[in-house]
């Protein structure tokens, strides 16, 4: 009978052991792994973060993955300047844009803005930013050294367009408004000098039709005129946009004014915008 007893005690002892998924993880550790130079270990520190419900992140963690991010987006800016490509971990920077993502920090607005991200929750985010991220997002789109990427420039155009859609007209000062006109009129207007030249007749079309959006939801008629003016008259449409010689020559122009009449129309300008909570609800899901 003691055997059994015996037995059935230890049973009893192993199963009321957290197993290793339910034992607390030493937060203060992962925290010391996000603040490491070495990538390796950031990495297995970004793992480990993953597997924490974001509830439950602790202040210290929450500043080391802030850390992290900053450091990220140092490297980032320092390679660049040195003309190098970074894309080995590159899924440092999503990940960690993630992490400020949920906690709503305004630190993830700088990688929001540039190229780790370009996707519904990305303009979703500084759309909710708001006034927080204008600054940075029209600094981006206006491409004022003209050395910017143009995939960051048009995703930049695209959540100033969807910021003045959810916020609406009365949500920005004056000044705002004619910061945002001022980005319209570099795609759009006459007095401007043409688009990027070292941009492709395709990458000029999508960028305009993109910027043909900021006008309509301002409202501004002026604006508006530029965006009748390209729509309607062939020549100034080439001239700005170019040609796409492998079509024949014309063809990108062609296709532009008719998309832009389109939305002269009262077509809807996509992509449409997506509430944040959408994020935060897919990535409270995770932990369900």
């Amino acid at each position: 009978m003691g055997y059994f007893a015996w037995i059935f005690l230890t049973c009893t002892f192993l199963l009321a052991q957290p197993s290793p998924a339910q034992q607390t993880p030493d937060q203060a550790a992962i925290a010391e792994k996000l603040r490491s130079s070495e990538i390796d270990i950031i990495q297995e520190g970004i793992s480990a973060v993953n597997r924490i419900p974001h509830w439950e992140w602790t202040p210290e963690l929450r500043d080391a993955i802030l850390y992290a991010l900053e450091a990220e987006h140092r490297r980032d800016r320092e390679a660049m300047q040195a003309k190098e490509y970074r894309f080995a971990d590159e899924n440092l920077a999503i990940s960690l844009t993630d992490f400020a993502m949920v906690m709503q920090a305004p630190a993830a607005i700088p990688m929001l803005v540039t190229r780790c991200r370009r996707d519904h929750d990305a303009w979703a985010a500084l759309v909710a930013f708001g006034r927080q991220a204008l600054s940075e997002v029209i600094r981006v789109a206006r491409d004022e050294d003209g050395t910017g990427f143009d995939l960051d420039i048009k995703d930049c155009i695209i959540a100033l367009r969807q910021m003045v859609q959810v916020k609406g007209v009365a949500y920005f000062t004056a000044e705002e408004l004619r910061e945002i006109k001022a980005v319209a009129a570099l795609y759009l207007a006459p007095d401007t000098s043409p688009l990027r030249h070292d941009w492709s007749a395709t990458t000029r079309e999508i960028t305009t039709n993109h910027a043909a959006g900021l006008p309509l939801v301002l409202e501004d008629a002026e604006a508006r005129s530029w965006v009748v003016r390209l729509a309607s008259d062939r020549a100034a449409s080439e001239a700005w946009i170019g040609f796409e010689d492998s079509f024949g020559g014309g063809v990108s122009a062609t296709w532009s004014r008719r998309e832009l009449r389109k939305l002269l129309d009262g077509e809807e300008l996509l992509p449409r915008p997506v509430p944040f909570s959408e994020f935060l609800k897919h990535w409270n899901e995770r932990y369900r």
